[in-house]
C-alpha cells in the first residue's frame, strides 16, 4: 500500500499569498484539499503583514500537516 504524500504550496507575496494543498500518490489521481488566498492590508507595517503571512500559514501547517512544503520564486 502506498501512503498518500501531501503538499503545501505557497505562491509568496504580501499583498496576497496563494496556497494549495494537495495529496496523491504514484499513479493515483491528485486531490485537492484546500485553496487560498490570503490578503495583508497595504497600509499595514510590513513587519506586521509577514507576521500576520506566518500566522496564516502556520495555522495551515497545523491544520493539513504537509509533508512537504513547496514555495514558488
Amino acid at each position: 500500500m502506498t501512503h498518500a504524500t501531501r503538499v503545501l504550496g505557497v505562491d509568496p507575496g504580501l499583498t496576497r499569498c496563494g496556497v494549495a494543498v494537495i495529496k496523491g500518490s504514484a499513479g493515483q489521481k491528485v486531490s485537492l484539499l484546500h485553496i487560498g488566498v490570503f490578503r495583508t492590508d497595504p497600509g499595514d507595517s510590513i513587519e506586521q503583514r509577514l507576521i500576520a503571512t506566518d500566522d496564516y500559514i502556520e495555522g495551515l501547517v497545523d491544520e493539513m500537516e504537509p509533508h512537504v512544503v513547496a514555495v514558488e520564486r
